[in-house]
């Protein structure tokens, strides 16, 4: 446990602009981790390796698993959960603030730092430690663009969204886990919520640029991405645009909010520190033998702001995730859907899962995404995992946005 620990702040230390130093690290992480999180109960962890310089899907599971394997370590300390003062206490001094920095790590490197790497941009990273934060003080990860800034606004989108970007796609891609294993732990809850409200929360720590103009335009993210749509519209400069841009943001990303699981995590964490409960059931809608359950998203894109309905839908060892999006931006309206399929069995101890988007967006038009996963069963807890796909060009949450195909292999543990 202290080697996990100690793991944790080493790494910090450095200012994540060697990857190869990066992933080497991560490895080493993930063995350690493995090494110190003794069996008790059975948990699936999965890590993957990308062809692509950007896949953040495959990224937001590998920082799942070792965020994970970091709590079940965690939590065969004894006496950390008989009592509720210590609980509490647990909670506000390594539970958080061990969530806020691997979100903020995520949106850092994986986030920003995936973008730059798509578009051959130089960029270093500042991280400080899990309690440099907030509420411990007030301290703001930042990356700075080195080398190979690109003039493209669109580009330039894409980079300032990238942070924000990569926290919805490790929300998305930790309630889905959550909806296929049909319950809820602490620690997965208070995740997902920093994850899934780091979008809402960016939102509204933005200063108002009517009462603070000159706070909006150096804060961050929020800020950075409204004036380069300006820019965009060819409305550049213009502190009405950025006041009721500001204005009509707050009021949209409410969208965010209407996602059962985000309650549910909520009602969680409390049940976790006043009473000790671990996990909880999801509260699926039951037909006959499917249980299903809708959901909402909220993201801001290089071309819009975007809205996804989703419905979860589990039937016996099949899960379903159809999903419609619609979103709005200066060169007109986008939509599209999807579907992602999981858990069929080919043959014994071999499982097929596959995805398919579509979408219609208005430079690129319609455009596509289809993709499989394998994973073959070696044993009871190991499998191989191999990924392929291939993407159309065009936005897609997570993804490069130039058509190509793309790889990825790794494995499954079961312990």
């Amino acid at each position: 446990m202290v080697v996990c620990f100690y793991l944790w702040v080493y790494i910090y230390r450095y200012k994540w602009n060697n990857v190869s130093f990066l992933e080497k690290i991560m490895k080493k992480a993930l063995l350690l981790l493995l090494f110190f999180s003794s069996s008790g109960y059975c948990e699936r962890y999965s890590f993957l390796v990308s062809s692509d310089d950007i896949d953040m899907e495959e990224d937001a599971g590998n920082l799942i698993t070792g965020y994970s394997l970091f709590n079940r370590a965690v939590e065969y300390i004894p006496g950390l959960k008989e009592r509720k003062a210590v609980r509490i206490g647990k909670f506000f001094l390594l539970d958080y603030p061990i969530s806020i920095w691997t979100t903020v790590l995520h949106h850092e490197y994986f986030g920003h730092g995936g973008r730059a790497r798509e578009h051959d941009v130089t960029a270093s990273y500042k991280l400080y430690s899990p309690w440099e934060y907030w509420p411990f003080d007030n301290k703001r990860a930042y990356v700075h663009y080195e080398k190979g800034y690109p003039e493209d606004i669109d580009k330039r989108l894409s980079l300032t969204l990238g942070g924000i970007e990569s926290n919805n796609v490790l929300a998305q891609k930790l309630e889905r886990k959550i909806y296929k294993d049909g319950k809820i732990s602490y620690h997965e809850a208070l995740f997902f919520l920093s994850n899934k409200l780091y979008l809402n929360t960016y939102i509204y720590r933005t200063p108002d640029p009517n009462s603070d103009p000159e706070g909006f335009r150096i804060h961050g993210d929020i800020s950075a991405y409204l004036i380069e749509m300006d820019i965009k519209r060819g409305e550049e400069g213009s502190a009405e645009s950025a006041a009721d841009d500001y204005r009509r943001l707050k009021k949209n990303s409410l969208y965010n909010l209407a996602d059962p699981i985000l309650w549910v995590s909520v009602y969680s964490i409390g049940r976790y520190l006043v009473a000790g409960e671990k996990s909880l059931c999801i509260p699926y809608f039951n037909h006959k033998s499917t249980r299903f359950l809708p959901s909402a998203r909220f993201n801001i894109t290089p071309i819009g702001e975007e809205y996804y309905l989703d419905l979860y839908v589990k039937r016996g060892l099949i899960f379903f995730a159809p999903h419609i999006r619609y979103g709005k931006g200066p060169e007109g309206r986008f939509y599209g859907a999807g579907i992602e399929i999981n858990g069929e069995m080919i043959k014994k101890g071999l499982l097929i899962s596959s995805e398919i988007d579509w979408w219609h967006q208005p430079i690129t038009e319609n455009g596509y995404h289809v993709a499989a996963n394998l994973t073959k069963h070696i044993t009871d807890w190991i499998a191989i995992v191999a990924r392929a796909g291939f993407k159309d060009r065009g936005y897609l949450m997570g993804k490069e946005f130039n058509r190509g195909r793309y790889g990825a292999c790794g494995i499954d543990l079961v312990f």
